[in-house]
């Protein structure tokens, strides 16, 4: 599969292969600056193999009747003082590799400020990359848009993960709170509020507020029994739109219309 960002350039009998990649980010003057000051490190990735999977297949450049294979990640920066030997800027460097950029055809390390070395970055910047950036000069705001989409991404998958988590609790909380009601009633009577009609809650709805609210039914010596809903904070009393008598609106969103049958428990 190609990548959307992926560019062939031919070179030394081969084609090397551009993919833009997420740019690299830090912040200068410490880790704890606001993230829009952070200064964006644009990205490539250039190679002899279209995937960067580790069995990829290259094709490898000759020099001097060698192969080589190039598979290099790269940094574009422009540094204060930093010049070749001609006086240049640099703003090309080069990430570092356990196996190096450039390998022979026998799977060795092309050490660094070498002849071949030199050769074969020469190939890569001067040729390949000096050509990649005069096609693509809009190449290094990609670069940092693609940074920003993968940050986002996982902001979005944390926020995801903390909602699930907060789901949970809430399930378990109602659930305890079930299970607790019996011993609220038979041990500690005083907390659970009378039961209310829906006039009452109606007319005590200012103190009623904020404080945990359900439907429910009573029998003689049993604690109330919850129409398969949990206590749940109560936020407002409406007139029903359906032609019952009210409306209960609790905390999270979710309503109960009540008929003028109907009893409400509250904890107080």
């Amino acid at each position: 599969m190609t990548e959307p960002y992926q560019f062939a350039y031919p070179a030394a009998g081969a084609t090397l292969y551009v993919t833009i990649l997420a740019a690299k980010h830090r912040s200068d003057g410490g880790w704890h600056k606001p993230a829009d000051e952070q200064v964006f490190l644009p990205r490539i990735r250039v190679s002899t193999a279209k995937s960067s999977r580790l069995d990829a297949e290259h094709g490898p450049v000759t020099i001097r009747g060698r192969k080589y294979t190039i598979d290099s990640y790269i940094t574009w920066e422009e540094r204060p003082g930093w010049t070749d030997r001609e006086g240049k800027p640099v703003v090309w460097h080069t990430e570092s590799s356990y196996r190096g950029d450039y390998r022979s055809d026998q799977d060795r390390k092309v050490e660094y400020d070498t002849p071949t070395f030199r050769a074969l970055r020469a190939i890569v910047e001067g040729d390949v990359l000096a050509q990649f950036e005069a096609e693509h000069p809009g190449w290094r705001r990609i670069s940092e848009r693609l940074a920003l989409e993968a940050e986002r991404a996982t902001w979005l998958r944390s926020a995801e993960t903390a909602l699930a988590e907060v789901a949970a609790a809430e399930r378990k909380a109602a659930a305890i709170t079930k299970r607790l009601l019996p011993y609220v009633v038979q041990e500690e009577p005083a907390k659970l509020g009378a039961r209310l009609t829906p006039i009452d809650v109606f007319n005590h709805r200012a103190e009623l507020i904020g404080k945990p609210a359900a439907l429910a039914y009573w029998e003689d010596n049993l604690p109330p029994h919850l129409f398969g809903f949990a206590f749940k904070p109560l936020a407002d009393v409406v007139p029903s739109p359906h032609g019952n008598a009210f409306t209960l609106v609790f905390g999270d969103g979710t309503t109960a219309d009540l008929t003028s049958y109907d009893r409400v428990a509250v904890l107080n």
